[in-house]
């Protein structure tokens, strides 16, 4: 689907905005997951869906529930209490004697600020300083430097997790590898000298996805977003957006218990190389994983302030089709623990009963390019069976006026059988009566995947003759099949509506060249199309 690049732009919170997103809750949903919603919380909260004598109860079991997120990972729970309790006692105190704003709101307003306009680490602390010695009046409250301002942020769940990981992508230094030096597949360094201190050699940065899921529901005006899709769903049979699509009508056939509830998140992850500092001789890269959320509006979805970061990959040797995987690991442990068991959360937009929920979620599809394509689902991007849907069936030969492989032949075998154009030996160069290329399934693709791990298991050379990926493209077996629905709900229930875009796309080069070549006029152009559009296939 492409993106709707017209719809509205969505800006960031003002301070205005922030004093009006009050209470605490609020204003952490409104800096973490969107602004648009922040000028009308006020008037959400006093409708007269809820009575006058219980809505004061109701924001503060809100704001408890977005104290308990502060520490949602905590095993330990007198941590996660008394991180609540600094900041309830971080809310009660005045930014200075006589002030209406307290020391925590000033922080998230000041911060919020900084961090829109992309201000460094440096002159946040300078901005700070002058603000608290000369500015504001003596004695106050605010912090002095950026470093207390973001350990009061990370109190609140706007923090990641820093991975340690070996220089060569092999392993992840976490859990049973956490205390290691060395890594235990190919014995690198973890670490190496800067000048008299260690630091890691490539780290990756996880940003935890739950706590930012159950701060949305936290909020009813973007809790009742997060139920728009099933709402809105078409009636007429046209796609109109992601849960039109048969992935989504997949989801509801298979997994009744899943779409009972339509607060469950439909998720859809895009991951790819980027040069951070945009210099074309730098050589430093990484490879950002964003996570989209389709339960909200369509042109809310790209917005910014809706995108989730889910991790920061570091690059560029780490960042290989071997290695991949071995960075997603956090990320697929979380989709995992959102679909098996769920977790528990607390709905804003409801009352009494149906508050409480057990949240899950569930990943539709994975939007690349065709490089992170095939690096993504362990495929060739090269060769003779470059293509990830055909597989062995791809159409290819060599080339000896180009010398390379090229791709194609005659994309006519898609077209149904009683098609005209594949009769036609006038606009084409023959007729094509061959049927259509064989799809490779999720079997095929773990079947092929076991022959390779095999093959190379009992020494054999890879990328020379002999090799099971020359035959099939298949290099190895994905991490997301790892998720119990990937099997099934990717490749074999997923079609792609390529039978007549692809026969269109062609039309149009052809077209286009023929009024190139003998200089037709656009008017017969536009004509031949609308004849080609109004063909029953």
């Amino acid at each position: 689907m492409m993106c709707p690049r017209f719809w509205r732009h969505a800006s960031s919170p003002t301070g205005r905005e922030l004093l009006e997103m009050r209470p605490l809750s609020r204003l952490l949903c409104g800096l973490g997951a969107g602004s648009e919603s922040g000028s009308t919380a006020e008037s959400g909260s006093g409708s007269d869906e809820y009575p006058d004598d219980s809505e004061q109860n109701f924001d503060m079991e809100a704001d408890a529930d977005v104290y308990d997120i502060a520490d949602d990972n905590e095993e330990n729970g007198s941590a996660a209490f008394e991180g609540a309790e600094a900041l309830n006692d971080e809310s009660r105190t005045p930014l200075y004697c006589g002030s209406s704003l307290s020391r925590l709101d000033t922080t998230l307003m000041f911060m919020n600020v900084c961090r829109n306009h992309k201000v460094t680490n440096a002159c946040i602390t300078e901005l700070l300083h002058l603000f608290s010695k000369v500015i504001l009046p003596v004695p106050n409250s605010l912090p002095t430097s950026e470093g207390i301002a973001t350990s009061m942020l990370t109190r609140l769940g706007f923090r990641y997790d820093a991975i340690d990981a070996c220089r060569n992508g092999c392993v992840l230094f976490r859990r049973e590898n956490a205390d290691l030096e060395t890594c235990p597949v190919c014995e690198a360094g973890r670490f190496k000298r800067v000048g008299r201190s260690r630091v890691p050699v490539k780290v990756l940065r996880h940003f935890p996805l739950v706590p930012r899921l159950k701060r949305m529901f936290s909020t009813p005006q973007l809790a009742s977003l997060m139920t728009w899709h099933s709402e809105n769903m078409s009636r007429d049979g046209k796609m109109r957006g992601p849960y039109d699509s048969q992935q989504c009508q997949h989801v509801k056939e298979r997994h009744v218990e899943f779409s009972a509830d339509s607060r469950n998140i439909h998720l859809g992850l895009c991951a790819d190389g980027v040069n951070p500092y945009s210099q074309k001789r730098s050589t430093h890269s990484l490879c950002p994983v964003f996570l989209l959320n389709y339960n909200i509006p369509p042109w809310l979805t790209v917005k910014k302030f809706f995108i989730m970061l889910s991790l920061l990959i570091p690059g560029p040797e780490a960042v290989t089709a071997a290695h991949f995987d071995v960075f997603l690991c956090p990320l697929l442990e979380e989709l995992r623990q959102l679909w098996t068991e769920g977790v528990m959360c607390s709905d804003a937009a409801r009352w009494r009963g149906e508050a409480t929920f057990t949240l899950r979620a569930i990943l539709l599809w994975c939007i690349h390019d065709f490089p992170a394509y095939a690096m993504m689902a362990g495929t060739s991007n090269k060769g003779y069976c470059a293509c990830p849907v055909c597989g062995p069936s791809t159409p290819s030969r060599y080339s000896d006026h180009l010398s390379k492989v090229v791709y194609g032949g005659s994309h006519r075998r898609w077209l149904p059988p009683e098609h005209p154009f594949r009769r036609d030996a006038i606009a084409f160069p023959k007729e094509e009566l061959r049927e259509e290329p064989a799809r490779m399934d999720a079997t095929a693709h773990i079947r092929w995947a076991f022959l390779r791990a095999e093959y190379a298991h009992y020494g054999g050379r890879l990328a020379v003759e002999g090799d099971p990926m020359l035959c099939s493209g298949v290099k190895r077996l994905p991490a997301l099949f790892s998720l119990p629905y990937w099997r099934v709900g990717h490749y074999t229930h997923t079609k792609i509506p390529y039978q007549r875009s692809t026969v269109l796309f062609s039309v149009l080069d052809c077209v286009g060249r023929v009024c190139r070549t003998y200089q037709y006029g656009t008017a017969w152009m536009l004509c031949t199309l609308k004849k080609i559009l109004r063909s029953p296939y």
